[in-house]
C-alpha cells in the first residue's frame, strides 16, 4: 500500500507520524445499519470513475474500506497531497473533534483518513456525549484525542462510558489513571461487563491479598480486562492452581501486583504447561513456584521460549538430562538471572579460556 506525500515539511512531518495508523484498514463491526451502509458505499464505486468526475481521493478515503480501493486512492495522492488537503472539506463529526478538542484539523483529517470508522459514530448520540462525559471527568482534552485514535469503539458506548467513568471515579481514581484505564480496557468491558460484576471482582482481589493502594495503580489500570473476569470460574481456578503448588495467598497477590495478566492465564493452556516443563528438567514444586513469582511474566510466552535458549547453552556443553536434572535441583539462578548462563559461559571459554569440560564441571 502506497504512503502519502508531500514536499511541505511540516506535512511531511505529520504525515510520517500518521504511516502506521493510514497502512491499516481495520473491520470494524457497525450496529447502526444505515451508517455503516454510508461509510462503505465508496468502497463499491469505481474509483476512478470518481476521481474523474473530481472527487477529492482523501474525501473518498474516510468512507472507503476495500483495500484495493484505498490503494488506488493513495496512488491518485502521490504527487497532489498538498492540493487535496488544502481543497478538503472535513465531516461533521471532524469539525466537532477540532472545535471541542482544539485538535489541529490537519491531523483531525488524518486520522480519519486512516480510519473509516470513524463516519460510522454519530456526533449528537455518541461522540459528544462521551467526550463531554469524559471531560467532566476532568480528562484533559489531549488525552481524549489519544483515546480517540487507539481506542475508537468506546465512543459507541456513551452510556455504558459513563457508568464506568462514574465507578472509576467512585474509587478515588485521578483523571490520567482514568485514561490509562480506558486506553487499555478491552472492548467486553463496555458491552458485557457491569460495575456489580466488577465489584465482585474488587472484593475478591482485596481478600487475595492485594491492598487498595495498588489495586488501581498496579493491577487494574495496567489489566482493566481483570475485572470481566468472574472471580468463582475465572479467578478462583488460576489461585488454586498456584496455591497447590505451595504459593501463599499474599504471594499471589504480588504476583498480581507485577503482573496482572497473570490473572488472565488460563490453567490448562499457560499455567499447567509452563509448570509441566520445569518440572521435567528437574524442578521441584517448590522451585517451580520461586520461578514462578521471579519470572511471571514467563507465562506470556511458551515455556521453551522462556526458558529454552539457557537450557540449549547448557546442553551444548554435553550436560544431559540426567545431569541437567541435578544442575537444576541444585539451583535455578542460571534459569532467571539476566545473561546467564550464556554470558558466563562465553566469559569462561573465550577469555577464561576454560574448556567445554571445565565448565561442565563447574555447573
Amino acid at each position: 500500500m502506497h504512503s502519502l506525500h508531500c514536499h511541505c515539511p511540516r506535512v511531511q512531518q505529520t504525515v510520517a507520524g500518521q504511516s502506521n495508523c493510514i497502512s491499516r484498514c481495520p473491520a470494524w463491526i457497525v450496529n447502526q445499519a444505515q451508517r455503516s451502509k454510508l461509510a462503505c458505499r465508496t468502497s463499491m464505486l469505481d474509483v476512478q470513475q470518481a476521481l474523474q468526475s473530481g472527487s477529492n481521493p482523501l474525501e473518498l478515503l474516510r468512507v472507503t474500506r476495500d483495500p484495493q480501493q484505498r490503494a488506488r486512492l493513495m496512488t491518485a495522492l502521490d504527487t497532489q497531497m498538498s492540493h487535496y488537503s488544502e481543497l478538503y472539506q472535513p465531516s461533521t463529526v471532524e469539525q466537532f473533534l477540532s472545535k471541542e478538542l482544539g485538535m489541529w484539523s490537519y491531523n483531525v483529517m488524518l486520522f480519519a483518513v486512516a480510519n473509516p470508522a470513524l463516519q460510522t459514530i454519530d456526533v449528537d448520540t455518541q461522540m459528544k456525549p462521551a467526550i463531554r462525559s469524559l471531560k467532566a471527568a476532568n480528562v484533559e482534552p489531549q488525552e481524549i484525542w489519544f483515546l480517540v485514535t487507539k481506542h475508537l469503539e468506546i465512543f459507541r458506548h456513551p452510556i455504558s462510558l459513563q457508568r464506568w467513568l462514574d465507578f472509576l471515579s467512585a474509587q478515588a481514581l485521578q483523571s490520567r489513571d482514568i485514561a490509562t484505564f480506558l486506553l487499555r480496557a478491552p472492548a467486553a468491558l463496555f458491552t458485557d461487563c457491569t460495575q456489580a460484576q466488577a465489584l465482585q471482582v474488587l472484593g475478591y482481589l482485596k481478600a487475595l491479598g492485594v491492598k487498595q493502594e495498588y489495586m488501581f495503580s498496579r493491577v487494574l489500570c495496567s489489566c482493566p480486562g481483570v475485572l470481566t473476569q468472574d472471580p468463582e470460574t475465572k479467578l478462583q481456578p488460576i489461585v488454586s492452581f498456584l496455591t497447590a503448588l505451595g504459593l501463599e495467598h499474599q504471594a499471589i497477590a504480588l504476583m498480581a501486583c507485577v503482573y496482572p495478566e497473570l490473572l488472565l492465564c488460563s490453567v490448562q493452556d499457560q499455567l499447567q504447561p509452563l509448570v509441566s516443563y520445569l518440572q521435567n528438567i528437574g524442578c521441584s514444586n517448590l522451585q517451580v513456584a520461586r520461578l514462578l513469582q521471579e519470572v511471571p511474566q514467563a507465562l506470556s510466552k511458551k515455556p521453551a521460549e522462556a526458558f529454552g535458549c539457557r537450557i540449549a547453552a547448557v546442553k551444548q556443553l554435553g550436560v544431559q538430562d540426567d545431569p541437567l536434572r541435578g544442575v537444576v535441583q541444585s539451583s535455578t539462578a542460571w534459569l532467571t538471572t539476566k545473561g546467564a548462563p550464556q554470558e558466563q559461559i562465553e566469559y569462561l571459554m573465550n577469555e577464561l579460556k576454560f574448556s567445554a569440560g571445565q565448565v561442565c564441571c563447574m555447573s
